[in-house]
C-alpha cells in the first residue's frame, strides 16, 4: 500500500509515527530525513512488558495487562509509551538482539 501525505511545517521540529490500530508501522525522528517503515511485526514474546510503566503493577514478572496469547489486554486504550515501545524506536540495544520488529 502507498500512501501521499503532504504533512505540515509545523511539524518539522517533532517526532511523527503511522499506527495501524495500536501497532506503530512507521515513524520519523524529528532529526531524521526519512520515514522508517516496519518490515517485521511483533510476535508477542512479552520481553518488552517484563518492564512496565510504573502506573502498572508487575504480576509473575510481567506488566499486570500482559497475556502471552493475545499481547496487551488493554488494547487501543494502552498508553502512548507502550505503543511506540518498540526497542529499535527506543534504542534499547540489548532488547534489540532478540526483538523480532524489523525497520
Amino acid at each position: 500500500m502507498k500512501i501521499t501525505l503532504e504533512i505540515p511545517d509545523w511539524t518539522s521540529e517533532r517526532d511523527i509515527y503511522i499506527f495501524a490500530g495500536i501497532e506503530s508501522v512507521a515513524y520519523k525522528k524529528f532529526d531524521g530525513d526519512k520515514f522508517n517503515v516496519k518490515t517485521s511485526r511483533c510476535d508477542m514474546c512479552g520481553k518488552c512488558c517484563a518492564d512496565p510503566p510504573l502506573k502498572f503493577k508487575k504480576v509473575d514478572g510481567m506488566c499486570e495487562y500482559y497475556n502471552k496469547y493475545t499481547g496487551c489486554s488493554l488494547g487501543i486504550l494502552r498508553p502512548f509509551g507502550c505503543s511506540v515501545g518498540d526497542p529499535y524506536i527506543n534504542g534499547d540495544s540489548d532488547v534489540a538482539e532478540y526483538c523480532s520488529i524489523g525497520y
